[in-house]
Parts: structure tokens; C-alpha cells; sequence
């Protein structure tokens, strides 16, 4: 009685040291895009892109002595 040749194969050798590494590598470049900061996307970032703003003009100049001005709620 023989026994079957258990030698694998060049291609399996290679399927089976290519496939986990490629999943290794996949896994860890799908935690370092989970763990980048969010893009920030508020005004202060995308003004730099558009025209400057000039504040509006106001009406009297502010006073610094002056006492504050209380609201009614």
C-alpha cells in the first residue's frame, strides 16, 4: 500500500502564505483609515478658500468705559 503524495504544490504553497498576508495587510490599513481624525468641514476651514469678509460696519464706535448693557429676558 502506497501513501498519496503530500507534497503541495508550488501554487498552493504560495495561495496559502498570500491569502492570510493580504487580509493581514487589509485589516491594518482599514484600522489606520477607522483611527484618522474626521476632516474638519466648519466655516473657519473653508474660509480661507472663499473672499475675504469685511466685519460690518457699526454705528458708534464701542466704548470701553462704558457700562455693559443688560438684555431682558
Amino acid at each position: 500500500m502506497s501513501y498519496p503524495n503530500n507534497l503541495l504544490s508550488a501554487w498552493q504553497m504560495t495561495l496559502m502564505i498570500a491569502v492570510p498576508l493580504m487580509l493581514l495587510v487589509g485589516w491594518v490599513i482599514a484600522v489606520f483609515i477607522a483611527d484618522r481624525a474626521p476632516r474638519t468641514t466648519d466655516v473657519a476651514a473653508t474660509a480661507s478658500v472663499a473672499a475675504p469678509v469685511s466685519p460690518p460696519e457699526t454705528a458708534a464706535p464701542a466704548q470701553p468705559d462704558a457700562p455693559p448693557v443688560r438684555l431682558a429676558a
